[in-house]
């Protein structure tokens, strides 16, 4: 009887860990398709699509689109980096595909000028707010509250007429 006891709880615990290991190997499967589908996103919403001109490869509703983007996704499954994919893309359908310039040569311009734009502009806007206020400020050597008699005398009349 003991032996059919021991033999009762050896299979009980090898279908545990089989059924353990099966979950095991669900939740890393799980993990591996989610990695796959945020890497594969960061693609779509990074590249323009070659078949909708002035979208994203996420947005464009094209047959071809989607197609291309499944056969990323194939590519990451099997192992391709985000990295790989992309280069692999702008090799193939050229740079008109990038959703921002690279950070050199002529596209270096397109980041370092709003940049520029606004160094010149804050410049400009100080040099301008410095010369409206010396434009306004009173002669030097003169007290602004000292009236002369003849605006004194002119105040009093007008005042006069309020009252």
């Amino acid at each position: 009887m003991t032996g059919k006891i021991v033999r009762g709880m050896l299979a009980a615990s090898a279908a545990l860990a089989i059924s353990s290991g099966s979950v095991i190997a669900q939740e890393t499967a799980d993990q591996e398709a989610a990695a796959i589908e945020t890497n594969a996103s960061h693609i779509f919403s990074t590249v323009m699509s070659p078949f909708c001109p002035g979208r994203l490869i996420a947005n464009c509703p094209s047959p071809a689109a989607a197609e291309l983007r499944e056969e990323i996704r194939g590519q990451l499954a099997q192992g391709a980096t985000v990295e790989e994919i992309t280069n692999e893309l702008y090799a193939t359908y050229g740079d008109e595909i990038r959703s921002m310039p690279e950070a050199k040569g002529f596209g270096l311009l397109a980041w370092a000028a709003p940049g520029a734009f606004f160094v010149v502009a804050g410049v400009f806007l100080a040099l301008w707010m410095r010369s409206t206020a010396r434009k306004g400020a009173p002669p030097a050597g003169t007290d602004a509250e000292e009236l002369d008699a003849e605006s004194a005398a002119l105040l009093e009349e007008e005042l006069a007429k309020v009252r």
